[in-house]
């Protein structure tokens, strides 16, 4: 399958490719960007299905490259062809466009938007652990003096405090750094909005809802881990575990938490929750690694620090958006293969739990 290279090829592809299948479109247009970004939506099924899979690619901007790649391949090896009765595929398309098409993690607003969805109304959660590292994540300067003060304080952290803690202090997510990593915002994004929009006008009337959210960045290279965002034992865990076995499918909190990525806060998975109160609702992260989580970070510090005091038109800026793609997008044929493979092992598997 050849890929396409930038956000707006990927849009094309998606909605021509969709659109031939008979998908019905929806975009929704992000109306901060003076260019012409979408979110859009390719619904199959019938319109009243009581059973849904959302597939739903981009959550963190650059990391859509996969999603996409993803979306479509299912399409074209006939997985959404004959679904079961009463069941529909809602598939949500760069819901983080500002940042799929700026190779950015971030939107915008420099928000995750993985970490966003928590009560604005409320006081918002504090990170401790990254208030003591923002000025080392957010250095004054990538070289000199400055770069290797920043460079000793994390490594510093880590050591003192253990990885674990570490990993947690950087990407749990904070709200007080607006400059910041893995920062989740003063108020509710467009994005997420958005997906409210979306969840309200595509899957009013479903009663059972899967979701799979594609992430890269995390583990192996080509390796997936299925992420749950419930505890071991609750109802959630228990039916993914039905449908891929309990060592399969990892969480990130409460006892027994085993995955890559820490328990995040504010993650999108309580958009279905807080919309579908009566819903059986079963949320799984797809995260596929690709690189090393310290060349990860530094990918995410460099380009980070480019984007707020970089010049745009300079070679290193530029450098640090390749270097941010190479983080969470592989080139490979051979990443790219395993990746779509084991993407149609689950999309194959929950359709077939929902046949029954």
């Amino acid at each position: 399958m050849q890929l396409p290279n930038t956000y707006t090829e990927c849009r094309a592809r998606f909605r021509d490719e969709f659109e031939s299948q008979g998908a019905r479109l929806t975009a929704y247009a992000n109306p901060i960007e003076e260019d012409a970004l979408y979110t859009d939506v390719a619904e199959l099924g019938p319109a009243d299905a009581t059973q849904a899979l959302v597939v739903i690619s981009g959550t963190h901007g650059v990391e859509g490259f996969c999603g996409s790649m993803c979306q479509r391949d299912a399409l074209a090896h006939g997985l959404f062809s004959h679904l079961p009765a009463r069941t529909k595929i809602v598939l949500i398309h760069a819901l983080n466009p500002y940042g799929f098409a700026r190779i950015r993690r971030t939107n915008e607003d420099n928000v995750d938007l993985n970490r966003n969805f928590v009560d604005h109304r409320q006081p918002l959660p504090r990170n401790d652990g990254y208030d003591e590292l923002h000025e080392a994540l957010f250095p004054v300067s990538l070289t000199g003096f400055a770069a290797a003060q920043s460079s000793h304080a994390l490594n510093a952290f880590a050591i003192s405090r253990g990885p674990a803690t570490f990993q947690k202090a950087v990407s749990a997510g904070q709200y007080h750094h607006s400059t910041g990593l893995f920062y989740g915002g003063q108020r509710p994004t467009w994005s997420r909005r958005t997906l409210r929009a979306i969840c309200r006008k595509h899957l009013g009337s479903t009663e059972i809802i899967w979701t799979l959210d594609y992430h890269t960045g995390l583990g192996p290279f080509a390796a997936l881990e299925l992420i749950l965002t419930d505890s071991k034992g609750s109802p959630m865990h228990t039916r993914a575990a039905r449908v891929f076995g309990s060592d399969r499918v990892k969480v990130i909190g409460g006892p027994g938490a085993d995955s890559v990525s820490s328990n995040v806060v504010g993650s999108i998975d309580e958009c279905f929750a807080s919309t579908f109160e009566d819903a059986e609702l079963t949320y799984l992260a797809l995260e596929y690694g690709i690189k090393p989580i310290p060349e990860v970070l530094d990918a995410l510090i460099t380009e980070n620090w480019h984007h707020h005091r970089g010049d745009p038109s300079s070679a290193e800026y530029q450098a640090s958006k390749q270097k941010l793609l190479e983080v969470f997008w592989s080139p490979s044929p051979e990443w790219q293969s395993r990746v779509c493979e084991q993407s149609r092992q689950v999309v194959t598997a929950i359709l077939a739990h929902l046949s029954n």
